[in-house]
């Protein structure tokens, strides 16, 4: 996975109007969905899991998914 610092995340999106937020609790997408979509947090964390199994937990600055 890549990690930049948020400042840099922050950077990729300037200008982009597409922002989503999302609540605690929902689910962003399902594994094995297709990926057209590559999400960068700017704030907040966001836990990955598969098969019910938490297997890493990303925050701020993180990007993650297919673009």
């Amino acid at each position: 996975m890549i990690k930049i610092n948020p400042a840099e995340t922050a950077k990729l999106y300037q200008g982009n109007s597409d922002f989503l937020e999302f609540a605690d609790g929902d689910t962003i997408f399902e594994a094995q969905e297709p990926g057209k979509v590559m999400y960068g947090i700017l704030k907040g964390t966001v836990e990955m899991y598969v098969n019910g199994k938490l297997i890493e937990t990303l925050a701020t600055g993180d990007v993650f998914g297919e673009g």
